[in-house]
Formats: C-alpha cells, sequence, structure tokens
C-alpha cells in the first residue's frame, strides 16, 4: 500500500514541478529581445485631451509614491450626488472621476486605458515604465505579454519575454500562469 502512494504522489508531483520548469525554459529559447524602452520625452496624451510627456507622468507617480500617507480625518456625511437624466451622463461622469481620481497619472492605469483606447504605442510606453516596486508590476507585464503583443499586435514572442518576467516577479498572482502558457502556444503554433 506504501508503494502505491508513493507512485501516485510521484505522479501527480513530477509534472506539476516539470510543467512550469519546461515553459520558463522553453521560453528563454523562444522569447525575442525586449525593445528598448520608450524615451522620457515621449509625447502622451491624456484621455482628458492634455498633452505631457512620459517622464512627466512617471515623476509626478514617483512623488504619489513617496507622498506621507495623510493623517485620518474625522468621518464627514456624505451628500448623496444627484442621479443624471441620461446614461451617456453618467458615462461621462465616471470617464471624469477616473481623471480626477488621486492617481490619474499612474503608469499602469493610463496604459490600460490607452490600450482600451487603441492607442497601443502610448499603452507600451506607459506599461513598460511600471516600476518593479509598483504594486502593479507584474499585472503590467503580463498585460504587456498577453494582451498587447500577443492578442493586440500578433508578436508572441516578444510578449512570451514580458509573460516570463511577470512570473518571476510574481507566481501566484491571478492567471500569469495561464497567460504564459497562452503566450508560448502562440509563440510555438503559427
Amino acid at each position: 500500500m506504501e508503494n502505491k502512494k508513493r507512485k501516485w504522489i510521484w505522479r501527480i508531483a513530477l509534472p506539476l514541478v516539470l510543467v512550469p520548469a519546461l515553459l520558463i525554459s522553453l521560453g528563454i529559447f523562444l522569447a525575442e529581445d525586449i525593445p528598448d524602452a520608450p524615451h522620457p520625452s515621449m509625447p502622451i496624451t491624456l484621455p482628458d485631451g492634455s498633452s505631457t510627456t512620459l517622464g512627466e507622468i512617471l515623476e509626478e507617480a514617483g512623488a504619489q509614491a513617496a507622498a506621507p500617507e495623510p493623517e485620518a480625518q474625522p468621518e464627514a456625511v456624505l451628500e448623496q450626488p444627484p442621479v443624471p437624466e441620461d446614461v451617456f451622463e453618467f458615462t461621462f461622469d465616471l470617464n471624469r472621476s477616473f481623471l480626477e481620481s488621486p492617481d490619474d497619472r499612474d503608469p499602469y492605469r493610463l496604459g490600460r486605458e490607452f490600450a482600451r483606447l487603441g492607442q497601443f504605442d502610448q499603452a507600451i510606453a506607459l506599461l513598460r515604465s511600471v516600476p518593479a516596486g509598483h504594486r502593479q508590476y507584474s499585472r503590467a507585464r503580463r498585460y504587456l505579454g498577453w494582451d498587447l503583443y500577443t492578442q493586440e499586435l500578433d508578436r508572441p514572442r516578444i510578449g512570451l519575454a514580458f509573460v516570463q518576467d511577470s512570473i518571476r516577479a510574481s507566481p501566484l498572482e491571478g492567471n500569469v500562469w495561464q497567460d504564459g502558457y497562452r503566450t508560448l502556444t502562440a509563440a510555438i503554433l503559427p
């Protein structure tokens, strides 16, 4: 009986260890080099229509991350905002609240917004600029690899490098392994 348990454990445990190791090692050979990082003087047109540079966004995001936490204020009574009459006005109010939020110049959020709008060059520049210590770093790398480079731009071999970086940064986050397998499959199969 003891011998059967050991065989069963090896039949389950071995593939669970080998498949991720195979993914990472095979991906190293298939992944293309990541293109050069965008220059900080790259112009970025914000969703509200204003224009700035990538460097200014990164400086502002860094200043927000380094800013001390404000002291706790006593709870204020919040008034219920009036309900808009039209759905379009409500959608516009949501977009305006997105731009007025405290981290409206966060490179991750702006990059996702630009990708949603179809401006992939600006989205890639912003998402690649997310620093390694940022709380969304792994998600930014995964989004670059699977969603942008593999699905939108049909360049899975470049995307594979970003997904591998995401796996290294946070191997237990969300669908990082699923995106890794999907990107690897897209890189192998034409």
